[in-house]
């Protein structure tokens, strides 16, 4: 599924521009084509805020994966580090509380077994540019 995020800018003129594409990939993930500015705030309409619904915005971020940009202009890259600052704390955020629960729980002892989470790296964003 893609999800075209479009901006609308009211001026004499309605101009409507893309600011992204987020490719939907089901069980594996999402990949967001460009990131211009307003990116952040197209996803968070389109998805939602609100935790309690299963597909909000921070699962979209959760689930992101790849951020790919075709080119150095800025309508294609100037939303980019509002996108990744807010993943870092949407997954800060989740394993802080994962991290919490399992210490906080009733069996809370040493895994022998692996940790059904993987190693995110949350230092190093995967870009392709």
């Amino acid at each position: 599924m893609v999800i075209n995020l479009v901006i609308c800018y009211t001026s004499a003129v309605d101009i409507q521009a893309v600011s992204g594409h987020l490719v939907r990939i089901p069980d594996w993930g999402n990949i967001l084509l460009d990131a211009g500015e307003g990116t952040w705030g197209q996803m968070a309409r389109y998805f939602g805020t609100d935790r309690a619904r299963q597909s909000n915005v921070w699962q979209a971020l959760r689930e992101l994966k790849c951020v790919f940009v075709s080119h150095a202009h800025a309508d294609h890259h100037a939303g980019l580090a509002k996108i990744l600052a807010i993943r870092k704390q949407v997954l800060r955020y989740f394993l802080q509380k994962h991290r919490y629960q399992h210490l906080t729980s009733t069996t809370a002892r040493p895994s022998t077994t692996r940790s059904s989470l993987p190693y995110l790296d949350l230092t190093r964003p995967f870009i392709l540019a």
